[in-house]
């Protein structure tokens, strides 16, 4: 692509579009092109801050014109950079974050570019929707891929509650999809990621719900093995209203710890036995406990996340804790590289388990636990930066005997246990994404099979 193409296609964006055009030679575009992750270096050749659906219509055409790649930046928490083509031009939906709360049919409809703490900042005190634990994630690639979080047990995944949304496709037509109009696409997007066209604004179920209990609970590492076997025994019987996060971060005396992280929405002094078969464990030391507002219990790490900090992410699914997989952990735990990465674990049971697997293309539908392994450092050569993803892919690779194929799609990069993952499911995506986007536009989103066809 020469840089003629590119100039010209700049201009014509900016012949077309409301919203803000970007070129690389721009002295703000380096700032732009920044998201969390220190670590990305994808140089994209133009971006565009979308003030609408008329803008989102007019760069596809014109992106499709001249032949050159297409990403979206939502909410830019993707921790692999796939917001950012390289050569390409972004569709920035950062300006488009919109939410109108319809009490009246528990519906909130958002902006492509909403994150999750735009919706819970505009829903009533008493209204929620499920959500995972970073307030600056964004709503639609959150849904799109899945949607782990406290509240799946109570009321599913985020794409379960995904009601309908507006999607510009490849050829630059808006449609409304949902389960009477564009069933089949509305099918592909929950779970099968943003393979099909941009999102540009999603309707979401909420859910009434005053408060919440949440307790945090860290426990050295010595006793982590106990305090994890336990946790399995409860989330064996768990009730939908319980929410039970667990994993490991470096304490204050930059010793590794455990942590247990529970939500209960349920009958209080249920909610304080269940409680009560953690915090009376050796060795538990309750650092928080207290009845809130969902949105006020969420948040909690994100004071972890520090923007241009570099990050790796490797991710296993695991049917459940045994002694090997516990024993990886906590041994992962000890040689952890830097005092800023960290072990997340996140649950899935109850509500979430009972869809159907042919329900949304998101087929794991049995009970499991999913592990973020996340490597975090500040910047410093590049022997420290292998030396940094190499611990999270080691671990990654100790959890493999233990683990489920595939895992989180959000997370994943590797191609093969993408597939893995989706199974029979991936051949009705390709059939769907071939209807919707013959030319493989949109193919850097998270969850993508289809960069061979």
């Amino acid at each position: 692509m020469t840089t003629t193409t590119i100039d010209q296609f700049i201009q014509d964006l900016r012949e077309n579009v409301e919203g803000k055009v970007y070129g690389s030679a721009d002295e703000s575009f380096g700032s732009l092109v920044k998201v969390w992750n220190g670590a990305i270096s994808s140089k994209p050749s133009a971006l565009v801050r979308c003030e609408s659906v008329s803008d989102i219509q007019e760069v596809v055409l014109l992106a499709s014109h001249y032949g050159i790649p297409v990403s979206v930046l939502g909410g830019g928490h993707d921790w692999a950079g796939r917001a950012f083509c390289e050569g390409g031009v972004v569709i920035d939906l950062r300006s488009m974050r919109d939410v109108r709360h319809d009490p009246a049919s528990e519906i909130v409809e958002s902006q492509g570019g909403a994150t999750i703490g735009d919706l819970l900042a505009g829903l009533p005190d008493d209204t929620v929707i499920v959500t995972g634990t970073a307030k600056q994630v964004g709503l639609a690639g959150f849904t799109m891929g899945g949607g782990y979080g406290p509240l799946n047990g109570q009321f599913g995944l985020a794409l379960d509650n995904l009601v309908e949304a507006t999607v510009v496709l490849a050829d630059g037509s808006s449609v409304t999809a949902n389960e009477s109009d564009h069933a089949d696409l509305f099918w592909a997007i929950r779970g099968g990621g943003g393979n099909f066209g941009v999102l540009a604004s999603l309707k979401t179920r909420t859910h009434r719900l005053s408060e919440v209990q949440a307790a945090f609970i860290l426990f050295p590492i010595s006793e982590a093995k106990t305090a994890l076997g336990r946790y399995q025994e409860i989330l064996d019987n768990a009730p939908d209203e319980l929410g039970l996060m667990t994993g490991f971060l470096t304490g204050q005396d930059g010793k590794p710890m455990l942590f247990i992280a529970s939500h209960w929405s349920g009958d209080k002094t249920q909610g304080d036995a269940l409680l009560g078969q953690i915090t009376s464990l050796k060795g538990a030391i309750t650092v928080s406990h207290g009845s809130s507002r969902y949105a006020d219990s969420m948040g909690i790490f994100d004071p972890l996340v520090v923007n241009g900090r570099h990050h790796y992410i490797e991710t296993r699914n695991l049917d459940r804790f045994n002694v090997e997989s516990i024993a990886a952990l906590v041994d992962g735990a000890e040689q952890m590289s830097s005092p800023f990465s960290g072990i997340v674990i996140h649950d899935f049971h109850g509500k979430a388990t009972r869809v159907s697997p042919n329900a949304t293309a998101f087929p794991l539908r049995k009970a499991h636990l999913v592990v973020e392994i996340v490597s975090a450092w500040d910047k410093s050569s590049e022997d420290l930066d292998a030396k940094h993803r190499n611990w999270a892919t080691a671990l990654s690779q100790n959890l493999a005997p233990h683990s489920l194929s595939g895992g989180y799609v959000n997370l994943l990069t590797d191609q093969t246990r993408v597939e893995q993952f989706y199974g029979e499911t991936a051949t009705r995506l390709r059939e769907v994404k071939r209807h919707y986007d013959p030319n493989n536009m949109f193919r850097s989103a998270p969850g993508s099979i289809y960069q061979s066809e």
